[in-house]
């Protein structure tokens, strides 16, 4: 192998690693970003789960207050 084309494939298994570790982290965010969103959605469930018991609630005591 020439220096030249020894350098080429160094540079290239470098350049290589470079971009799988590039890929590792965009993979590393998303998973990031994601688990971000699956928190956010959860919250948000139980947000609305909690009015809708709560509402229940109103609604059953009226009903009973009428009866």
């Amino acid at each position: 192998m020439t220096t030249a084309s020894h350098h080429i494939a160094v540079t290239t298994s470098i350049g290589s690693r470079k971009m799988y570790s590039m890929q590792e982290a965009l993979a590393r965010e998303h998973r990031k970003e994601l688990r971000r969103q699956a928190s956010e959605h959860r919250a948000a469930s139980e947000a609305r789960a909690e009015r809708r018991r709560r509402r229940l609630e109103r609604l059953a005591r009226s009903a009973h207050r009428r009866s």
